[in-house]
Parts: C-alpha cells; sequence; structure tokens
C-alpha cells in the first residue's frame, strides 16, 4: 500500500476464467474437489519426499477448505497441508448472501 497504510478488504482480486469442469474430472463440485484432494495426496506418495508413507487418499481440512491433509498408510492423518488447485470450489463463510454466490480457491483461500 502506498505510504505504509493498510487497505480495507480482501488482498487478491481474482477472475476466474472458466467454471467448465477439466476433461475426466467430475463436473459435480464435492467429487471434483475429492477428486483434486486425490490427486495432491497420490502425487504426495510418489515423491515419498519424507519418510512417511501415504495411502494416496486426500480430505479437504474442515477449518480451511482450501487445504488438504493426506492419509498415511497407518491410517493416520499427515500433518502437513497442501493447498488446492486456484479455481477448486468451495463452501464460503457468507450464508446470508444469495445463494448463488460462487465460491472458488485462490491461493489456498476460500473467496
Amino acid at each position: 500500500p502506498r505510504y505504509g497504510t493498510h487497505c480495507v478488504g480482501d488482498e487478491y482480486k481474482a477472475e476466474l476464467c472458466s467454471s467448465q469442469a477439466c476433461s475426466g474430472e467430475s463436473s459435480i463440485e464435492s467429487d471434483l474437489v475429492e477428486q483434486r484432494a486425490d490427486k495432491i495426496c497420490r502425487r504426495m506418495k510418489s515423491k515419498a519426499a519424507t519418510n512417511d508413507s501415504y495411502s494416496g487418499e486426500g480430505q479437504v481440512v474442515v477449518t480451511e477448505k482450501c487445504r488438504v491433509k493426506c492419509q498415511k498408510t497407518s491410517g493416520k492423518w499427515g500433518k502437513t497441508h497442501y493447498l488446492l488447485p486456484d479455481g477448486t470450489p468451495c463452501k464460503g463463510t457468507d450464508t446470508t448472501s444469495s445463494s448463488n454466490i460462487s465460491w472458488h480457491c485462490v491461493k489456498g483461500r476460500c473467496m
């Protein structure tokens, strides 16, 4: 911000270029989110970047709707959270507004 002051409002302004699911992805929002979470965790499983063994199953973090945690082969959930891709549908916090508002992940935030 100019002159060192802070602006009021969101930090980002984003434009959604397409609301259509990519080829091979579900058009049902809840299924799409699950597919993307699992894809992230399968990638972590294949990287084997840590000593932890991952199952390849992912789950959206309840308190952070644009972050994913991955299940370990032990059945426990990993502590590291990964960002869902920008544009992934999410559940917004404003439930008083019109129900036709569309919320999407942008840089790890549901906007």
